[in-house]
């Protein structure tokens, strides 16, 4: 009895040693970055320790001793290191085990802690249902102790979810619900990710100006020593935007700028997102081989760090990559496992970007039918996202469908309706007025072109929807 006794004592003294070690690089964490390169290397050698007694608390969870609070403690003092270093499924166990253990010491703060990690956690994999459930116990005890902190978060929180699913009018209330309040707590860093929430909706439907000024302020909040992690998401807002509004020389030097800050920190959770955005910039300019590289480097980390979005993200651009080259197999493979994966989320923005990547692969290897499929199934799953951007994305490939079966006046008209809102020196814009205009000539395609551009985009879609199901995709 007393050698069982002094066991637990000893075991108990050195989960406390191990959990000072950890305080001790959480404080490096949040502070600049030679701080934060100090800390990760005092990580480097104490961490196969930290996560056996951490483990060793979790475990012990409904014991006396004092295990719970101990296991509490773990979390709480691991908020930065767990976000810097660890990859989804260690976070997602480090923060269940806190929880559980948050509650067993009647630690309400922390509860509202872990759970709002937990949500945070599952949204980057798409489990929107989970983070749901999270998110509305969080925003009840919230509530119930008057906590305007954590009722930001879970606001936020649903931001997230409505904007995942595409109700991006629903998001965007609660995006601005989250900010009004953290900014009432002047809490800047929540500031900042609200500000992104914001931007990242701007982008999807087509104001790039407006989310690059979004991005901006979220940058000059985290231009600071402590806040170099949210420093990296902020640059890489920002090249997106100014991808989108075509500066492609200062979005590449944005892009590299967040890779070289988040290397220099070990920031694995954004190092394989800002790959992704950079390899998709280099896409752009038509380099082919350095952007393949650079998105396959990116899904590699993305797959264990960031979350399934910026994956499938990958996946897709290397799809269209690979179709850029008529490599059809591995672009179609790349494809394939995106859209499994997409179907196991709620990622609609993202399963609309496969199914229509999929239908220009397939009208590629000559698939007329598997094409129409993939094509109708992106503009119906698109028609109540309000995403601009890819609305003409989805009339240009289009446009190509029918030139491709032979509706090549129908593809015309299309095309131009499409051109005003995208890029026309695109792959998938040039091809189409290549075959419209081989089978037209050039007064009559221009005088379809014409006509079109007076069209909406939103009409010309209905028409595709219309003539995809009435005929089967046959010419009309």
């Amino acid at each position: 009895m007393i050698a069982a006794s002094n066991l637990q004592a000893a075991q108990h003294r050195l989960a406390r040693l191990y959990l000072t070690k950890l305080q001790t690089v959480e404080d490096a964490m949040r502070r600049s970055v030679v701080n934060k390169i100090y800390g990760k290397s005092l990580l480097d050698k104490e961490w196969p320790q930290i996560i056996r007694w951490q483990q060793h608390a979790a475990s012990n969870l409904g014991t006396a001793g004092g295990w719970a609070q101990l296991c509490r403690d773990y979390g709480s003092q691991a908020i930065n290191t767990i976000f810097f270093t660890c990859t989804i499924t260690e976070r997602i166990a480090w923060w269940k085990s806190a929880l559980e253990a948050a509650r067993l010491a009647g630690d309400k703060l922390f509860e509202r802690t872990f759970l709002n990690k937990l949500a945070g956690e599952y949204s980057s994999l798409g489990q929107l249902d989970t983070v749901k459930t999270y998110a509305l116990e969080l925003l009840a005890l919230a509530q119930s102790d008057n906590d305007l902190n954590f009722i930001a978060n879970a606001t936020y929180q649903l931001a997230t979810i409505a904007e995942d699913q595409g109700y991006l009018d629903e998001a965007v209330q609660y995006y601005q619900q989250a900010l009004a309040l953290f900014e009432q707590l002047k809490f800047e860093v929540k500031i900042g990710r609200a500000l992104y929430g914001l931007g990242a909706i701007a982008l999807t439907q087509g104001d790039f100006a407006e989310a690059h000024r979004y991005f901006s302020r979220y940058q000059v909040l985290t231009d600071q020593p402590g806040l170099e992690g949210d420093h990296c998401y902020a640059l890489q807002g920002v090249a997106e935007a100014l991808q989108n509004l075509g500066q492609l020389d200062a979005a590449e030097a944005a892009f590299g700028q967040a890779i070289n800050l988040a290397r220099q920190i070990s920031f694995q959770n954004a190092i394989g997102p800002v790959l992704i955005g950079l390899g998709s910039c280099l896409l752009e300019r038509g380099q082919l081989t350095e952007a393949i590289a650079n998105l396959e480097e990116g899904m590699i980390l993305a797959r264990e760090y960031s979350g399934l979005g910026d994956a499938l993200h990958a996946l897709t651009r290397l799809g269209y990559a690979y179709w850029q080259r008529h490599e059809w197999s591995p672009a179609l493979a790349y494809l394939l496992e995106a859209l499994e994966k997409a179907r196991q989320s709620q990622f609609r923005l993202h399963l609309v970007r496969i199914h229509r990547y999929l239908s220009l692969v397939y009208l590629s290897m000559g698939q007329v039918s598997e094409s129409r499929q993939h094509l109708l199934a992106a503009l119906l799953e698109n028609q109540s996202l309000n995403s601009l951007p890819e609305q003409a994305q989805l009339l240009l490939t289009a446009a190509l469908y029918a030139a491709r079966i032979g509706s090549a006046q129908l593809g015309a008209h299309w095309l131009g309706a499409a051109l005003p809102r995208t890029d026309a020196g695109s792959p998938v814009a040039t091809q189409a007025h290549r075959e419209v205009l081989s089978a037209l000539g050039a007064e009559r395609v221009h005088a379809l072109l014409t006509e079109g551009r007076d069209l909406s985009v939103e009409t010309m879609l209905q028409q595709v929807i219309h003539q995809l199901e009435s005929t089967g995709g046959a010419p009309a």
